[in-house]
């Protein structure tokens, strides 16, 4: 408003020298006026924060650039690290621990612990709802952020001095925790002005690298049930006995790649047959391993008379 009002007044002032008296003229320079001011202003501040805060233009430049090539890495481990270690360089942080939402819990990427915080925590909504960073000790005496003593806890163990939200366009992605510095001093202004800047690029960076690393588990799971489905059916009878006056033939369709169905047939002394059916409560990897060690200890039983 001040801006307009002097870019006003000028106006008015090399309007009256040249004497025109229309309000048209007036307003006309003015906006050309506003809309060079801008960009001057700009590049003035830049010029000066070369010349004074060379170690802000070289901060903006260091993450800036990391966080680009970010978008082709290929690990999350990997660039949490390096994030750690680039924010320790240019702004004296202590540590950097990031908290991802994962199937409605949040963990730690970098240790694989679980955090104390879920999906449904107020807290979380707030923390998006602020979208910049904001100082710990904010967090905790403006009574607007609802959490936890467990959660408070967890936060003064590691040291935090910031939490800046991960969102994106698909919701909250978690949170970064932003270490004390190792000089003890608060973040100023500008630097918390900067990794509000940065903070978009960083959603975008870890939302790609939580989508790939989720691809990798899935195929990871994929070779896995692959392989259990493989031992499973080697656990079944490759054929059936055959004994007189008798027909016999069985079949296992799971509902999932591994289940806790079981059968087996067992031919006797004395023209005696065994036939085995169980089922193990439940779908998955669990009843499929229990009911492995059923048909071990079956055939130990038969082996041992």
């Amino acid at each position: 408003t001040a801006l307009i009002g002097v870019l006003w007044a000028f106006g008015e002032y090399v309007l009256a020298g040249i004497r025109v008296r229309s309000q048209a003229p007036t307003l006309v320079l003015g906006l050309l006026l506003a809309m060079g001011f801008g960009p001057t202003q700009r590049r003035i501040r830049a010029r000066l924060e070369e010349r004074f805060f060379p170690e802000r233009v070289k901060l903006r430049i260091l993450l800036r650039d990391f966080l680009a090539s970010g978008m082709a890495r290929s690990g999350v481990d990997e660039f949490w690290t390096e994030l750690g270690f680039r924010l320790g360089e240019c702004l004296g942080t202590m540590q950097v621990v990031p908290v991802i939402k994962r199937e409605g819990e949040c963990v730690e990427p970098l240790s694989g612990l679980e955090a104390p915080f879920t999906s449904e925590d107020l807290f979380l909504r707030d923390l998006a709802v602020a979208g910049q960073p904001l100082p710990l000790n904010e967090i905790l005496g403006s009574g607007r952020f609802d959490l936890t003593g467990e959660q408070i806890r967890w936060f003064r163990t590691r040291s935090a001095a910031l939490l800046i939200p991960l969102v994106t366009g698909e919701g909250m992605l978690g949170f970064v925790v932003v270490g004390e510095k190792t000089s003890g001093e608060d973040y100023t202004s500008d630097e918390m002005e900067l990794l509000s800047a940065l903070s978009g690029q960083m959603s975008l960076v870890v939302e790609n690298l939580e989508l790939l690393e989720e691809r990798v588990r899935k195929e990871s799971l994929e070779q896995q049930m692959d392989l259990a489905r493989s031992v499973q059916k080697k656990l079944l009878p490759v054929s059936l006995p055959e004994i007189q006056g008798c027909s016999i033939a069985a079949r296992i369709i799971p509902c999932l790649d591994v289940a806790g169905d079981y059968y087996d047939v067992f031919p006797l002394q004395g023209d005696r047959l065994l036939v085995a059916v169980g089922d193990v409560s439940g779908k998955g990897m669990g009843p499929a391993l229990i009911m492995a060690n059923l048909q071990a200890s079956m055939r130990t039983a038969l082996d041992a008379g």
